[in-house]
């Protein structure tokens, strides 16, 4: 079963939904509300990535780790 969005009776009473608050889904292109998890069509986690970082947090973190494990080592 398609979970086809929330009902309008729903929409209504919680205030409702401008189309301004929905973006293409990043996997398959349909229509998804912005704070939406994930995609109820595709099933597809949609979180955004914060800050635009391209992957090199994860380097840094491992390089820190490098440091800290050298001057523990250093000190024996």
């Amino acid at each position: 079963m398609i979970d086809e969005g929330p009902q309008q009776a729903d929409l209504d009473e919680l205030g409702g939904h401008d189309e301004s608050e929905t973006l293409p889904c990043p996997v398959c292109g349909e229509e998804i509300f912005e704070d939406a998890e994930r995609c109820p069509y595709c099933g597809q986690y949609v979180t955004p990535r914060l800050g635009g970082h391209s992957g090199w947090g994860k380097w840094l973190l491992f390089g820190l780790a490098i440091l800290l494990i050298s001057g523990v080592l250093a000190t024996c």
